[in-house]
């Protein structure tokens, strides 16, 4: 299987996060994939991805916020949305830079004609907290809390049945920044999503290797837990943030919330831990360089 880079030092941190991924592991980014829904009913095999296009991303936020409407360091935030459309890239170059117009998954569902078949991911209960913020531009940073909410990739090929085709958790480190909290529609900022493939409702043989090698064993076999999408977007308030009132559910006892929706696109990658053998690889190799250094000195 080829691979597009090695994210190094991406650890998996905090308890509920830490059972799920090895902490110390560096992970790979798959290059040239497969996607596989036939066991879901929706019967196609895409193949040589090269990663995935997000657009149509719709977010509802609620953030806590103070007396005068700002929100302050350790102040905390939920929400849901659904991005509309996922489609891919093919692969075209080795390594990372995969370019080209996005193209719409194929699919019959249930046996029926080929269409287009729309795939979305769905998310609801996100919570996290504010990191940072600058009270003169606005500026706000912010982490999503591992493992909070739930998240669903989804498909359908008729608009209105949507199939599940795996569930996923959110893992660190995954968070991002607003220019301006308080900013008029348009302001931008962007977000990273690191997300956890569960073995529970996940459909069998849904990613494949380049040579259409299962990945089963990373998400409900002996490699597991071990495969991840990671998504990096763009975001921009479409409705700017006006006051709420009291924070819902979830929320610390009298926080009051400020409510705002935010517009997303971006792209997505689909991760996976190292096979054993790499990673053995890797400390031979760290290992020489090691040596050479010490007779360098």
């Amino acid at each position: 299987m080829k691979t597009k880079s090695l994210l190094a030092a991406m650890t998996v941190s905090g308890a509920l996060a830490a059972a799920w991924a090895p902490s110390a592991s560096a992970l790979m980014v798959l290059d040239s994939w497969q996607f596989d829904t036939t066991a879901a009913g929706i019967n196609s095999t895409t193949t040589g991805i090269g990663h995935l296009n997000l657009s149509g991303g719709l977010a509802t936020v609620s953030q806590q916020v103070d007396g005068s409407g700002n929100p302050f360091v350790g102040a905390q935030f939920s929400e849901f949305g659904e991005i509309f459309t996922v489609s891919y890239t093919q692969n075209n170059v080795v390594g990372a830079g995969d370019s080209g117009a996005p193209k719409l998954f194929q699919g019959a569902l249930n046996g029926g004609v080929n269409a287009d078949a729309n795939v979305r991911i769905r998310f609801q209960g996100l919570t996290g907290q504010v990191t940072s913020f600058d009270a003169g531009t606005g500026a706000i940073n912010y982490v999503f809390n591992p493992g909070s909410g739930s998240i669903t990739l989804e498909a359908t090929t008729n608009g209105s049945t949507y199939t599940t085709l795996a569930n996923l958790a959110l893992v660190a480190p995954s968070g991002g920044q607003l220019n301006d909290f308080a900013g008029a529609t348009g302001t931008n900022g962007d977000s990273t999503l690191l997300s956890l493939l569960l073995g529970t409702g996940y459909t069998s043989n849904l990613f494949r290797t380049s040579t259409g090698l299962s990945l089963d064993s990373y998400v409900t076999g002996a490699n597991a837990p071990g495969l991840f999408i990671n998504a990096v977007t763009n975001n921009h308030i479409s409705s700017p943030a006006t006051f709420a009132g009291l924070c819902g559910a979830g929320f610390s006892t009298g926080a009051i919330c400020a409510s705002l929706e935010i517009t997303s696109d971006g792209a997505a990658d689909l991760l996976r831990v190292p096979e054993p053998a790499s990673l053995a690889l890797l400390a031979i190799g760290l290992l020489g360089l090691g040596a050479v250094r010490r007779r360098v000195a």
